[in-house]
């Protein structure tokens, strides 16, 4: 690994993907190459990605393990907008027209104007990002030691590789479905599905009533492209219900009874089921999302539901990921 090259820059190149549109982020070596990891545009991409550019320039890629974890731990400055709401007057001289007030031609009923003002923040980088440029650095440095990302990951965490078949998780999409197909008789272990990060309400209905018909669909094509297979369905909604059900836990168990129900006799996995605010706490919102999810993990036990919770690293960092499951908030981690 020390034979590695450094990393002498970083890109950020508008692209199209299936999902719309995207932003593909790129890592360039002193050995010529460039390798990619795409993620989904947002605003201020390129001013994000170039505070960003420091931390890798001239750094070893023998380091790309700690340059993730920096990576987890860096804050971005951000301008956002703040509303000042204007001071309300006393009681006492609510009604009261000052000497300045009246020479100026103020007017009782006149309202205070409310003020707009640019503050800069620190936040932590879009969860989108660092998933990118995450994936590109571990995909340049398998590359440039000669090794496949299975057994990178292997040797970076002292894992011992497996002698028996590994199933498969599959992405169902547009463009793959036909492959999908051919393989789900035998090798597929879980079927899975990416409802998107924008427009819930739309997408999944009020009260997922559109996404409980997504698993029926799901489930009628399984039923007659494998008749024999026995995949789990897989679905991945990005934080959805926390747009449909905001912390109402009662309604969120309610919604998954009626998608456990709709995808029988397949298994259900459900992944990114909340997320957190990006905010500056972003620890703070993130053990506040670890919370709902044990809540609903018990809540399914009472129930003697068998859903299974997952979180996935295109929604939260490394690090959230490692305290959901030491807090044993899911039954499942998903690493892309």
């Amino acid at each position: 690994m020390n034979l590695l090259p450094h990393i002498v820059d970083l890109y950020a190149v508008p692209a199209l993907s299936t999902a719309g549109d995207s932003l593909l982020v790129g890592v360039a070596l002193d050995n010529g190459r460039v390798h990619w990891g795409t993620c989904a545009k947002f605003a201020d991409a390129q001013s994000i990605v170039s505070q960003v550019q420091p931390i890798l320039a001239d750094r070893p890629l023998a380091l790309f393990a700690e340059l993730v974890a920096q990576l987890d731990n860096f804050r971005v400055e951000v301008t956002v907008t703040r509303i000042i709401q204007p001071e309300q007057e006393t009681s006492a001289s609510a009604g009261a027209i000052s000497r300045r007030k009246l020479i100026s031609g103020f007017l009782a009923e006149d309202e205070p104007l409310v003020q707009q003002v640019q503050v800069v923040e620190k936040r932590p980088l879009p969860a989108s990002l660092r998933f990118a440029v995450s994936h590109a650095l571990f995909q340049a440095a398998a590359a440039a030691s000669n090794q496949s990302l299975l057994s990178l990951l292997a040797d970076l965490y002292g894992l011992s590789a497996a002698n028996e078949k590994i199933p498969l998780h599959v992405e169902a999409t547009e463009t793959n479905i036909a492959v999908v197909r051919s393989i789900l008789p035998t090798q597929v272990a879980s079927l899975g599905y990416n409802t998107g990060s924008a427009n819930h309400k739309t997408t999944l209905g009020a009260n997922a009533e559109r996404l409980q018909a997504h698993v029926r669909q799901v489930k009628t094509w399984i039923e007659s492209a494998a008749p024999g297979a026995a995949p789990a369905i897989h679905l991945n909604i990005q934080g959805g219900f926390t747009e449909l059900y905001e912390n109402d836990e009662g309604k969120m168990l309610g919604a998954l009874y009626g998608l456990e129900q709709a995808a029988k006799p397949y298994a259900l996995i459900m992944e990114n089921i909340v997320m957190g605010e990006e905010t500056p706490a972003r620890s703070a919102a993130e053990v506040a999302v670890a919370r709902t999810l044990r809540k609903l993990q018990s809540y399914l036990g009472v129930r003697k539901m068998c859903v299974r919770l997952a979180a996935g690293n295109d929604l939260f960092s490394t690090n959230a990921l490692t305290h959901f499951v030491e807090r044993k908030a899911v039954h499942l981690m998903h690493l892309d």
